[in-house]
């Protein structure tokens, strides 16, 4: 998103938005915006202070949800005045261990018109699109794309770029990473290999990004930086889990979050009740509303999927459809279901899949939608094993309990406190977080599991 806004000055103040949840490279021409025709613009960010000049398009590295705003107006000497340098990137979802493939669900994305670098498909974290899902081997590893993009007057020299990746890992450029002139608007586009350590947990890691170039007449020294956040993905360990107990890598929910073991509630977090689909309580699942989609990762590790799916009790509406994905392929589909209805059973066949979907769509979205008491198996595992894990703790005390009681237990159970309590740490007990008949039990601390 390009904001453009006239000053007092004549100046205009340009803020390019991201509203992606990765680094995005955001521009505009200046064509495209109130300023008047000039061989060159001069630029000042807001936020640095820094003075950075352009030939025709403004354009800038933004961070995941953030905003690059400049101060802009006509340039008549742009050679006293550094070039503005664009250092993007693109980054596939990682998975640790021996070098192979990389299997991220990828979405197309429109190419630029701009004179800029092509941008490459990434995770779709928003669920725009259907995630294409096929792909190599997902053994390990995964695809860096860093564009640098000269939108100064003047060509750049001895241009290179590299990136600075987590102890332990490594970057391998595939294509140059080196060029030793850059015009105006061109771009050093490099593929890089990125390995990742077996041992390394599942988690966000940041990896920075540096170009380094010369400029103008002298041949003055310069860099850009920027920083690209990996997301790196490990498969279930083996056994028969409760779903809700492990984190998608990627959820979209039309209203509010994911709300694991319990209804979706509204727009804020943990304000859900128990799952309820035609009168059946359930006390584990995962709480969603039409127009979600979950992303799971396997690594071809599980077999099969079991759940109950429907339509909340909390929230008539629908009808919905519950549809499971193996990787691009739809293993299990519910069909239309309506409010009221009892729980329909899916079962999916996961056999050698890498990557898991689950979505749940209606011709109006928002309608709450239970995913009940979904059950993976993973790894050679006994059909009649426990499901883990076999217990939890919801509350716990530091001593006694706190004036905390079971109310209602003929409902399911609730923890409630006398209101003349304070409580100072929380919970113990499966009890289930609200009940069924009242939706509420007075005071509820946040729990902690």
């Amino acid at each position: 998103m390009v904001l453009d806004k006239p000053l007092a000055n004549g100046d205009r103040a340009i803020a390019l938005y991201n509203s992606t949840d990765t680094l995005a490279t955001v521009s505009v021409t200046t064509g495209e915006t109130g300023l008047r025709d000039a061989g060159a613009y001069r630029l000042t960010d807001v936020w640095t202070g820094a003075t950075t000049q352009v030939k025709s398009t403004i354009s800038a590295a933004v961070p995941a949800h953030g905003t690059v705003v400049y101060r802009v107006r006509p340039l008549r000497d742009p050679t006293a005045v550094a070039p503005a340098v664009a250092l993007g990137a693109n980054l596939a979802t990682l998975v640790p261990g021996p070098a192979g493939g990389d299997s991220t669900p990828t979405t197309a994305v429109p190419q630029p018109t701009d004179g800029g670098a092509p941008v490459a498909a990434v995770p779709d974290p928003t669920g725009g699109g259907t995630p294409t899902t096929t792909g190599p081997d997902p053994t390990a590893g995964g695809t860096l794309t860093t564009a640098v993009t000269n939108r100064g007057v003047g060509t750049l020299r001895d241009v290179a770029v590299t990136a600075d990746v987590p102890e332990g890992w490594t970057a391998t450029p595939v294509t140059p990473a080196r060029r030793s002139r850059l015009a105006t608007d061109a771009t050093l586009e490099t593929r890089w290999r990125i390995d990742v350590p077996a041992s390394t947990p599942a988690g966000r890691y940041p990896i920075d990004l540096t170009a380094s170039y010369r400029w103008g007449p002298r041949h003055r020294p310069a860099t850009t930086s920027s920083q690209v956040i990996a997301t790196v993905v490990t498969a279930p360990e083996d056994g028969r889990r409760h779903l809700s107990t492990i984190s998608p890598v990627t959820s979209v929910n039309a209203t509010g979050p994911l709300e694991p073991d319990q209804s979706n509630g509204g727009a804020l977090e943990n304000d859900g009740n128990l799952i309820t689909i035609g009168g059946q309580v359930h006390t584990r699942g995962l709480g969603t509303t039409t127009g979600s989609e979950l992303l799971y990762y396997l690594g071809g590790r599980c077999s099969r999927l079991v759940t109950d799916v429907g339509i909340d009790d909390e929230a008539p509406g629908g009808p919905a459809t519950f549809t499971v994905y193996a990787d691009d392929a739809v293993a299990a589909a519910s069909g239309p279901v309506t409010s009221g209805e009892a729980p329909k059973p899916l079962t999916a066949d996961l056999t050698g899949t890498a990557w898991l979907r689950l979505v749940a769509e209606s011709e109006t979205t928002g309608t709450h939608a239970d995913w009940a008491s979904p059950v993976l198996t993973c790894g050679d595992v006994p059909d009649d094993s426990p499901v883990l894990p076999e217990s939890r703790t919801l509350f716990s005390f530091e001593s006694g309990t706190e004036d905390f009681t079971i109310a209602n237990p003929g409902d399911g159970g609730t923890v409630a406190q006398s209101p003349s309590s304070t409580p100072r740490a929380r919970t113990a007990s499966r009890c289930p977080p609200r009940s069924p008949a009242t939706g509420s039990a007075g005071p509820w601390p946040r729990r902690s599991t």
